[in-house]
């Protein structure tokens, strides 16, 4: 009977010993831990994917405007700034007028064109170049009498035609005064008188005289009238010198 209790015993144990391992696996395999590094890790993964996709496009969308506003001042800076040359007091210019100008029948403030015949320099380089449009205006014109009176005709500039923009110039006056009456031109008048005098008083006597008189008189003031007036004139092409009276600012 001894060993027949020892048997049972034996198995007892063992049978209690296989039980505790089975139970102690199964609890481990229920622990929390093990779900909850997968459940943060699937989380993590999909939250690194979609917010990251977003947040790249939104920041590129933000950092366009910067971008743009960026290149367009690089190439602001890159472009040539324009530079501004001036033309000192006291520069000569050498012009051509192109039509005829006369104290006769010019008027004061009217407008006129002429030619650069040189070109200007200055800073080293050519500033206005030769054929350069130029606007002159009429300063003062008074024509001749038969008689007495001196024709008069001033002129000056007042614009520059550069690269196609206009620029507004002052110059010096230049003016032209015609000859003196001389006494030849009365006398003239005069001579006709005396002359016709003579010759009607030998034709008619007194009466006459007065007559011839008269008709002397009218030839020798259309004489005078013909060659009595001493207009001035500025034929076309005339080459005239100016001279600035004030700096010029050009844009280059």
């Amino acid at each position: 009977m001894k060993p027949i209790r020892n048997a049972t015993l034996g198995l007892a144990v063992a049978l209690f010993a296989t039980a505790g391992v089975i139970g102690c696996s199964n609890s481990a395999q229920n622990q929390p831990g093990s779900n909850f590094a997968q459940g943060s890790d699937s989380s993590s993964a999909s939250a690194s994917t979609a917010p990251k996709k977003d947040f790249t496009r939104r920041a590129s969308r933000s950092a366009s405007p910067s971008d743009s506003s960026s290149s367009s001042q690089a190439a602001d800076n890159s472009a040539p700034q324009p530079v501004a040359i001036t033309i000192p007091r006291g520069t000569e210019l050498r012009v051509s007028v192109d039509q005829t100008l006369s104290s006769a029948n010019a008027q004061s403030g009217e407008g006129f064109d002429a030619t650069l015949l040189s070109p200007v320099r200055a800073d080293g380089q050519t500033v206005i170049p030769s054929n350069a449009r130029i606007r002159g205006q009429v300063v003062n014109a008074r024509a001749s009498g038969r008689l007495s009176g001196t024709a008069d005709l001033a002129v000056t500039l007042v614009s520059v035609e550069i690269n196609h923009q206009q620029y507004n110039i002052q110059t010096d006056t230049l003016a032209r005064s015609g000859e003196k009456h001389k006494k030849r031109d009365i006398i003239a008048i005069g001579g006709g008188s005396a002359l016709g005098a003579i010759i009607g008083g030998i034709a008619g006597g007194g009466k006459g005289a007065a007559i011839g008189a008269a008709a002397g008189a009218g030839a020798g003031t259309a004489g005078a009238a013909a060659t009595g007036k001493k207009n001035v004139s500025l034929p076309a092409e005339t080459t005239l010198i100016f001279h600035l009276a004030a700096p010029l600012r050009v844009q280059q």
